[in-house]
C-alpha cells in the first residue's frame, strides 16, 4: 500500500497462536513462547525493515484458547510501500533430531484467518453526510 501524505498506518490480524510441548517424556515444563506484529517499510535499497512492532504471547494447547485480535500502528512517510508481517519468535532448541517431528519437539502453530492494512482515509458516505464509507 502506498499513499501521498505521511499517515499513521494500522496492520492488523485474527490469529490462533499456540504452543506445544513434547508428547514425551510426561511432565515436561510449558514454554511461553511469542509471535511478532510488524509493519515493515520498504527501503530505497529494496529491503523490508520493521516500522513498529508488537509482541503477541502464544498460548499453551493445553491450557486452551481461541482466535484473538491484535493490531499494530505507526505513522508512515509519503509514497513508502508498506506491509503487515507476522512471524514466529525465537523456538526453544531441539528436543530430537529431526526439526519435523512435532511429537518430539516444541512447537509454536498459528491458525490465521485474517490480516489486513489499514489507511485512515475518511471517503464521505454521500447519503449520511458527517460518515465515513
Amino acid at each position: 500500500m502506498s499513499h501521498q501524505q505521511a499517515r499513521y498506518v494500522r496492520g492488523q490480524v485474527k490469529v490462533y497462536l499456540y504452543s506445544q510441548r513434547p508428547y514425551g517424556p510426561p511432565y515436561l515444563p510449558g514454554i511461553n513462547m511469542t509471535a511478532t506484529l510488524a509493519l515493515q517499510t520498504l527501503g530505497v535499497d529494496n529491503v523490508w525493515r520493521d516500522a513498529a512492532t508488537k509482541v503477541l504471547p502464544a498460548l499453551d494447547t493445553y491450557s486452551g484458547g481461541g482466535y484473538e485480535f491484535f493490531e499494530v500502528e505507526t505513522l508512515i512517510q509519503p509514497y513508502t510501500p508498506v506491509r503487515v508481517e507476522l512471524r514466529a519468535n525465537t523456538l526453544p532448541s531441539l528436543r530430537v533430531a529431526d526439526p519435523d517431528y512435532i511429537y518430539g519437539n516444541y512447537s509454536l502453530g498459528a491458525d490465521l484467518i485474517e490480516a489486513r492494512l489499514i489507511l485512515p482515509d475518511c471517503i464521505p458516505d454521500q447519503s449520511r453526510p458527517g460518515f465515513c464509507i
